[in-house]
C-alpha cells in the first residue's frame, strides 16, 4: 500500500476530472491488512510488531472491505463522491 497509493491518488483524481462530466464517478479503495488470507502466514512475531504500528491495534476484516467498496458503488450514498481513495486500514497510514 505504502508504494501503490502515491501512485493511485492522482490516478483517481485525474479520472475522477476527466469523467466527471459524462456521469462517471472515480473512486478506489486501499485496504490495509487484511484478515485471515493475507495475515494467516505472517509469522506471530511479525503480526506482532506489524499490530504495534496500527493506531487500532487490530487487522480488517474482508466484510469490512466490502463494505466501503458497497458504500463506493451505492447511487444514493456516495452520488458525489469522486476523485477519492477510502483508505480502509485502521489508521495504518504509513
Amino acid at each position: 500500500m505504502i508504494v501503490v497509493l502515491p501512485l493511485l491518488i492522482p490516478l483517481i483524481e485525474s479520472l475522477a476530472l476527466g469523467e466527471a462530466r459524462y456521469g462517471v464517478r472515480a473512486n478506489a479503495v486501499a485496504p490495509g491488512f487484511i484478515e485471515p488470507e493475507m495475515t494467516g502466514a505472517i509469522p506471530d512475531k511479525a503480526k506482532e510488531r506489524i499490530i504495534a504500528e496500527i493506531p487500532f491495534r487490530l487487522f480488517g476484516k474482508p466484510e469490512e472491505v466490502a463494505w466501503a467498496v458497497a458504500f463506493l458503488l451505492s447511487p444514493i450514498a456516495s452520488s458525489v463522491v469522486t476523485g477519492t481513495v477510502l483508505q480502509v486500514n485502521s489508521g495504518h497510514n504509513t
